[in-house]
């Protein structure tokens, strides 16, 4: 697992660099965004694509996956707001989705 996640952010960074200039940033898990603001995100972006999401009715479970590292979102960002959005959900047997 280490390998791809060093992977993925190797991925990343080459998408960063491709956005030099956009106004666009890539906030990484490794980052020091608080869980409950990385947590309203996730329900803002995945409530505007699909009115209603059924993780937006349990925002502390998913805060609290994101302080745990059981879920890892990336962000993409624009002028502090977030505009997409992709995780890695560690699942209850072990294996990792990319969400």
């Amino acid at each position: 697992m280490r390998k791809n996640l060093a992977e993925l952010e190797q991925l990343v960074q080459q998408k960063q660099n491709k956005l030099v200039g956009t106004n666009i940033d890539i906030v990484s898990p490794n980052e020091s965004i608080d869980p409950a603001v990385q947590a309203l995100w996730m329900i803002h972006l995945l409530n505007s694509m699909y009115v209603s999401h059924g993780i937006s009715k349990s925002p502390e479970k998913l805060r609290q996956a994101i302080a745990e590292q059981q879920c890892r979102p990336w962000f993409a960002v624009r002028d502090n707001f977030p505009i997409a959005s992709a995780a890695l959900i560690t699942q209850s047997d072990g294996s990792v989705e990319l969400g």
